[in-house]
C-alpha cells in the first residue's frame, strides 16, 4: 500500500467517525432544545395572553385592570365567584407600538392552575369586546410552540374555506377527514397529505434537514450551503491538488 493511499484510508477512516460524532451532538443538541422547551412551557403553565387589548387601556395597573375585566365580561360576580389570585400581569416585554399598531398582548399570570383554565374556558365562550374591538384569550405557549402553531395558519385557512374541522392542540394540527381523524406533527407532512387529497396546498420548506437525511452526506455536502464565495473557492482549489497529488501517486 502507497503512502498516498494510507493517508486516503487515514482520512476515511477520520471522516467516518467526525460524522458520527457530529450526528450525535445534533442529536444531542436536539434533546436538549426539546427539554428547553419543555421547561419553558411548565413555566408558563399558569399564564395566559390576552390579545387585541388597546395600549394604555389598563392605565397604571395591569392587575386591577385585568381583574375587573375578567370579573365583569366573564360575569364572576354574579353567583360565580372564583378567587382569581392573580400573581402578576403585564404587557409582553416589546417596544410600545404606535398607535396604529396592534397592541402588545397582556400575559396574566395566576397562583393556581386549575384558575387559568376555568378563565380560558369562560373566555372562549364569548365574544369579548373592548374599545369596539374583539379581544381574544390563549395560553402563554413556549417561543418554539408559537412559532410551530404559525406555521399552521396557512393550512388553517385553506380547512377553514373548504368548511373542513380541525384543532391545533399544542404543536400539532388534528383534522378531521370524511374518513377519519387525522394527528401531524408539523405543517409539511399535514400540507402534503392535504395535497394528496386533492386540496390546493403550498408545502412549505423545512428548516433543517433531520439527522436520519445528513447520515448518508457527506461533511462537505452538510456544509457547503454555508459556505461563502472564498470557502467554495478555496475548496475547489483544495480537490484540484488533490487530484493532482493522487493522479501522480499512482
Amino acid at each position: 500500500m502507497t503512502e498516498a493511499q494510507v493517508r486516503i484510508a487515514e482520512l476515511e477512516e477520520w471522516q467516518s467517525e467526525a460524522k458520527e460524532t457530529m450526528i450525535e451532538m445534533s442529536n444531542q443538541t436536539h434533546q436538549i432544545q426539546e427539554k428547553m422547551v419543555d421547561f419553558e412551557g411548565r413555566s408558563r403553565r399558569n399564564d395566559i395572553r390576552i390579545f387585541g387589548v388597546p395600549e394604555e387601556t389598563e392605565g397604571e395597573s395591569v392587575t386591577k385592570y385585568v381583574e375587573q375585566l375578567l370579573s365583569t365580561e366573564l360575569e364572576l360576580q354574579e353567583g360565580n365567584v372564583i378567587n382569581l389570585k392573580i400573581q402578576r400581569a403585564h404587557r409582553a416585554l416589546a417596544q410600545k407600538p404606535p398607535p396604529t399598531a396592534t397592541p402588545r398582548s397582556i400575559v396574566v399570570n395566576f397562583l393556581q392552575f386549575d384558575t387559568k383554565e376555568v378563565i380560558l374556558k369562560k373566555a372562549w365562550q364569548k365574544k369579548i369586546s373592548v374599545g369596539g374591538k374583539r379581544i381574544f384569550f390563549d395560553h402563554d405557549y413556549a417561543t418554539a410552540v408559537v412559532q410551530k402553531r404559525k406555521s399552521y395558519l396557512g393550512i388553517k385557512k385553506v380547512l377553514k374555506d373548504k368548511g373542513i374541522r380541525f384543532q391545533t392542540p399544542l404543536a400539532k394540527i388534528r383534522i378531521y377527514w370524511e374518513a377519519g381523524v387525522k394527528t401531524y406533527d408539523d405543517a409539511i407532512d399535514a400540507a402534503r397529505d392535504m395535497r394528496e387529497r386533492g386540496l390546493e396546498m403550498e408545502v412549505p420548506g423545512r428548516a433543517a434537514a433531520p439527522v436520519e437525511e445528513r447520515r448518508a452526506q457527506p461533511v462537505w455536502q452538510r456544509v457547503r450551503g454555508k459556505e461563502g464565495r472564498h470557502d467554495s473557492a478555496r475548496r475547489a482549489k483544495m480537490e484540484s491538488l488533490g487530484l493532482f497529488c493522487l493522479n501522480n501517486f499512482h
